[in-house]
């Protein structure tokens, strides 16, 4: 259960994807309630980047304050 976890009830939750060619990411800086458990996020589709580098905070829900972001990892994009 997120909301035992610290989670307030309107935190949000910050995602970014880079790529590894000419400077390309996605982002998202509310795509989804953290007390949600889960976040959907289509990421482009950029023919020559093979990899997406993964990074994911939360933010207050008046995104005046976040926690540190946190890398995830490495996602193929086949």
């Amino acid at each position: 259960n997120a909301a035992e976890d610290g989670a307030k009830h309107g935190d949000l939750v910050g995602f970014l994807a880079c790529y590894e060619v000419n400077n390309w990411y996605d982002a998202s800086t509310g795509g989804a309630a953290r007390v949600d458990g889960a976040f959907y996020f289509q990421l482009g589709r950029y023919r020559e980047a093979k990899f997406a580098y993964v990074y994911v905070t939360v933010l207050s829900d008046d995104r005046e304050r976040a926690a540190n972001s946190v890398y995830v990892g490495k996602i193929a994009l086949t």
